[in-house]
C-alpha cells in the first residue's frame, strides 16, 4: 500500500479489518469477546487500545464520532509504514491518545 494518513478505499479497509481479526487478535480473547457481544468479528471487533466495541460499518469517514467508529491506526506509530502488519482499526480518540502519549 502506498503512504497514506487519511483516506482508505473500501478494499483497503476490508483488508485491514480482516488482517486485524484473523492475525492480530488473540484467538481465545476473540472467541470470548464474540460470545459476550453476540456479534461476529466480521461486523464488530474490540479496539486494540481500549477493548471497547468498534463496528465495521462505522468507519470514521462515513459515520464520524459515533461511539463505535474507527480509523486506520499504525501499530508502530509511523504513518509512513503502510505494511498490512502495521495497520489496525482503532477508535479515533484512542489513536489520538496513543499518539500524544
Amino acid at each position: 500500500m502506498s503512504e497514506k494518513t487519511e483516506k482508505w478505499d473500501k478494499t483497503e479497509r476490508n483488508l485491514i479489518w480482516k488482517s486485524y481479526i484473523s492475525e492480530k487478535l488473540n484467538h481465545n480473547f476473540s472467541i470470548q469477546w464474540q460470545l459476550k457481544m453476540s456479534l461476529s468479528l466480521s461486523e464488530a471487533a474490540p479496539c486494540p487500545n481500549c477493548g471497547k466495541i468498534m463496528l465495521k460499518a462505522q468507519y470514521q469517514d462515513f459515520q464520524p464520532q459515533k461511539s463505535a467508529s474507527w480509523i486506520i491506526g499504525f501499530l508502530d506509530g509511523n504513518s509512513k509504514n503502510n505494511s498490512i502488519k502495521n495497520l489496525v482499526p482503532i477508535h479515533p480518540w484512542c489513536a489520538k491518545k496513543k499518539k500524544n502519549g
